[in-house]
Parts: structure tokens; C-alpha cells; sequence
């Protein structure tokens, strides 16, 4: 598997992959389709900080928190729109960079007082779960929008070109 992937658990004799408390969360096992893999900075990527990418987005920093702190230090203005769901957002933002140019932006974050890192990294990842199971039975499909505790989340599944295997190349919070 590629430098930027992790399996999820050990493999069990069934062939699928076994998290365990540490990996889940939860004081069970949860079972993983066999091959199921994430991007190993996940936990980072969707808390944040985690940057900003070339055209300077805000990249992953979906936690509320971290997300504004971010753009403070980049001098944004920024303006948060509630969804339907309570503790998710919609932050538009936008700031001139270093080359004059104006940034806009916008993307959807969650308030840590609402929802832990942790919980909505669980939550991350049981979605990446169902989206790699929807992916194996219609691998023509590589996004998928899933509802999980009432959250709704954007799966992307990517394929690492070194070994050819699929793996939840991205999960976050969407409206």
C-alpha cells in the first residue's frame, strides 16, 4: 500500500479487516471489508490545521475551531452560514495572498463543542466503510454522499497508482 494510506486493521479469518477499541472509538470490534484502507493523515486532515493547497484553499480543517484560525492568520474574512444540522456550517471566506490576489473559498465544518474530533472521525470513518462497500459493488462510482448520526458526509474513493488498490482517499463533513 502507498506511503500515504493505512489499513485499517488486522486482517481476522473471514478475510476482512478488524479494528479494535483504539481504532474505532467504541469498546467493540468494528469489521472492515477486506482491503479497506484510509489516508493516514485523516485524523489531521479533518481537524486541522492541515494548510492550505497551491491555489490557497483551506485544506481539510473542518474543525470550526481550527478552521477560523487558520484564515485569521491569513487576514480572511469570513462568514458562517448554519446548514439544517445543528453544529454544521458553511464557511465562506475569502482573503488577498501574498500575490495580490483575492482567495475565495468556502467549505463545511462542524463545532467542536458539538462534535469531538474524535466523534466525527468515527463518524469519518464508518462512512468510508459504506462508501468502500458501495465502491466494491459499483466500482464505475468513486463519490458517495452518506448520512451518518445525522451528519451528511462526501466519501471519495482513489486508487493508488503504485499497487492499482482502492482505498478512501477522502472523507468530510459536506451541507
Amino acid at each position: 500500500m502507498a506511503n500515504g494510506t493505512q489499513r485499517v486493521g488486522s486482517s481476522n479469518s473471514s478475510g476482512n479487516s478488524v479494528a479494535t477499541e483504539g481504532q474505532s472509538g467504541a469498546n467493540t470490534a468494528i469489521t472492515y471489508p477486506d482491503g479497506l484502507a484510509y489516508r493516514v493523515d485523516l485524523p489531521v486532515h479533518l481537524a486541522g490545521p492541515d494548510g492550505f493547497t497551491k491555489s490557497g484553499q483551506l485544506s481539510g480543517t473542518h474543525n470550526l475551531q481550527n478552521a477560523t484560525a487558520a484564515l485569521d492568520a491569513q487576514g480572511a474574512i469570513y462568514n458562517l452560514i448554519p446548514t439544517g444540522t445543528a453544529g454544521i456550517s458553511e464557511l465562506k471566506y475569502s482573503y488577498t495572498n501574498a500575490a495580490g490576489k483575492t482567495v475565495i473559498g468556502s467549505k463545511t465544518v462542524y463545532d467542536p463543542a458539538v462534535y469531538s474530533d474524535q466523534a466525527v472521525l468515527n463518524m469519518s470513518q464508518a462512512v468510508g466503510q459504506r462508501g468502500y462497500q458501495m465502491y466494491l459493488q459499483n466500482p464505475s462510482q468513486r463519490m458517495f454522499d452518506i448520512n451518518e448520526g445525522g451528519v451528511n458526509f462526501r466519501v471519495y474513493i482513489n486508487t493508488d497508482p503504485k499497487s492499482g488498490l482502492s482505498y478512501v482517499g477522502n472523507v468530510h463533513p459536506i451541507k
